[in-house]
């Protein structure tokens, strides 16, 4: 068929592009139709496609000849008679938009073979950039981050069951703070948001992506109840031991409100067979939801999951107690028990400790513990938690803020 008959490669990359980061609106008759037009180009003439796909991304296409010396020959002239240029684009948002490139030279008899463009979208080593991430990716590069949803994020330090260090990415979005849609002939509601979490190193580099997206639906009448919760997104990720920044964002994908901020995570050097994990406040425990102990998953314990809290404000009150969840580490196979002491300290005074017993160490060597304190006796006001481990002449401590309401 003729040329004209065919729809452009390059309009088709844009329709899917634009209909994968459009967040709501009417679907344009280009998006509606790229799907069928891109099979008929396809099946009617195979050649034509690819050729495109070549001139667009800076190539040439040799084809429907048995001599292959001529589409050499102009393959070995341009590796030993071209200059190559690059550079880097000036880039102050990821938006996923596509960028054209265009190069001119003052040489009549010069030939410029380049691409057509690209996608304004970060580079992550070794992972692709998935079409929710994009708005979020543009909101961590803005100027100003937004601040449109309440959420936390933290990043916290454990091992690994081989004793290697890992950091791990907790985000904490309360759900009041997102859109839910009511569908009252259907007697249901729905709800979309997505999470994103960065991890670089002190220059800026990106070690590893993070993210999901949540689709959710539920009867109408437990909206009220599941409003009120929160959503815990955890992941952990081997790192070596040094200081990272680590980069968080939450998008209503209803209404395209965002919210974004950045933190430091400190993964503390090793201190030979004694340990201690970060100290995380407990939301809830849920017994009897794996079956077997995974081999890095700090929050599972046994068969039971723990929910982590990263609010670290509590209400006072008759029967009012905080729980603490950490892990303590001994050498593999070590059945010793260190000591244990939970410090509480206003204005960097004691003003109360406990030295619970320890359980015995798994094979691994991990202790996983929950100290639970009442809170009966405490005053309104900020303390400092300090839990230190000692065993054979060594310590190790660790410390996190409490206030109390």
């Amino acid at each position: 068929p003729p040329r004209s008959t065919l729809f452009p490669y390059t309009t088709l990359f844009r329709s899917s592009s634009s209909q994968q980061l459009a967040r709501g609106g009417p679907v344009s008759r280009d998006q509606m139709k790229a799907a069928d037009h891109a099979n008929v180009s396809i099946q009617a003439n195979s050649q034509l496609s690819l050729a495109e796909i070549s001139e667009n991304t800076g190539g040439f296409m040799i084809a429907n000849t048995n001599d292959l010396r001529p589409g050499l020959r102009h393959v070995t002239e341009d590796l030993d008679t071209h200059y190559e240029l690059a550079y880097s684009p000036t880039i102050r948002s990821y938006d996923g938009r596509f960028r054209t490139i265009a190069v001119t030279v003052d040489r009549p008899e010069a030939r410029v073979q380049t691409r057509n463009g690209y996608y304004a979208l970060p580079f992550v080593p070794g992972q692709s950039i998935l079409t929710y991430e994009v708005p979020m990716l543009s909101a961590l590069s803005a100027a100003v981050l937004p601040s449109d949803i309440p959420f936390r994020s933290l990043g916290l330090h454990f091992k690994s069951s081989t004793g290697d260090p890992l950091a791990v990415v907790v985000v904490d979005v309360p759900l009041a703070g997102i859109e839910f849609a009511r569908d009252q002939a259907n007697h249901a509601y729905q709800t979309h948001f997505s999470v994103l979490a960065l991890l670089k190193d002190l220059d800026g580099t990106v070690i590893r992506k993070l993210s999901q997206d949540v689709p959710r639906q539920g009867p109408i009448d437990k909206l009220d109840a599941f409003k009120n919760g929160h959503f815990i997104y955890s992941q952990y990720v081997p790192l070596p031991p040094g200081r990272y920044i680590l980069e968080t964002a939450v998008i209503d994908r209803q209404t395209g409100k965002l919210s974004a901020m950045k933190s430091s995570v400190l993964i503390p050097p090793s201190a030979g067979n004694l340990g201690i994990s970060s100290l995380v406040r407990v939301r809830s425990v849920s017994p009897g939801v794996a079956d077997t102990l995974s081999s890095d998953d700090p929050f599972q314990v046994a068969s039971d999951k723990i929910s982590p809290s990263l609010d670290d404000t509590t209400q006072a009150g008759p029967g009012a107690q905080v729980s603490l969840f950490f892990a303590v580490y001994v050498a593999p196979g070590s059945m010793t028990v260190p000591g244990l002491s939970i410090e509480f300290l206003q204005d960097g005074k004691p003003i109360g400790q406990g030295k619970p017993t320890l359980p015995a160490p798994d094979s691994r060597g991990i202790i996983p513990y929950i100290a639970a304190t009442s809170l009966d006796s405490f005053k309104p006001g900020q303390y400092e938690v300090r839990v230190t481990v000692s065993q054979g002449g060594k310590t190790a401590t660790e410390r996190t803020l409490l206030v109390i309401e």
